[in-house]
């Protein structure tokens, strides 16, 4: 990312406004599904607490692809919130490919049950292979994690988006959001 060359994107509240944000450029037809995420956080927002994996793997997963993004319900019953918004996004099928960089100093928060044995994403529950006939297989997403900021290098983005995180992040990180505004091109 460069000052000269500013990406797309926003800044928001919570993460899981990240969920929005991808639906409405996918409605305006700038962004199109499945898409890589890069994702640089302490967190992977895979399911970290309640309520875990278990409502997206056995109540999701068991829906039509094509009606799963209810986001106005799933976060009136409490089911999604900045914890779990990707794994959200995952079932959605909207996206291809995860990188996970994240702080060599957090904990590790990926939940074992959505890896296959290659280390890559595969979502499934029982109830959920039952539908496969219907909904068809979920697909394998490639998955990557970096425990050093320092080893990725990837650059080209299309949209950036980065949230406050007051629920998590101490005031104090606040600065960084003023230090990534000269690089991105506020939308709505």
């Amino acid at each position: 990312m460069s000052r000269e060359h500013p990406v797309p994107g926003l800044i928001f509240e919570t993460h899981d406004q990240a969920l929005d944000f991808w639906r409405a450029r996918m409605r305006e037809g700038v962004l199109n599904a499945p898409f890589d995420v890069v994702h640089v956080d302490t967190h992977s927002d895979l399911a970290f607490g309640p309520p875990g994996t278990d409502f997206v793997l056995k109540a999701v997963l068991t829906r039509n692809p094509k009606s799963r993004e209810a986001l106005e319900a799933y976060r009136a019953g409490k089911k999604l919130d900045e914890a779990n918004y990707l794994l959200f996004a995952l079932a959605f099928r909207w996206v291809s490919r995860l990188v996970y960089v994240r702080n060599p100093r957090s904990h590790q928060d990926i939940p074992a049950q959505l890896l296959n044995e290659a280390g890559d994403i595969h979502l499934r529950s029982d109830i959920s292979a039952l539908m496969e006939g219907l909904n068809g297989r979920e697909p394998i997403i490639p998955f990557e994690v970096f425990d050093d900021y320092r080893l990725f290098d990837e650059t080209g983005y299309d949209f950036v988006t980065m949230a406050q995180s007051p629920r998590y992040a101490p005031a104090s990180s606040d600065r960084i959001m003023g230090l990534l505004e000269p690089y991105i091109i506020k939308l709505k």
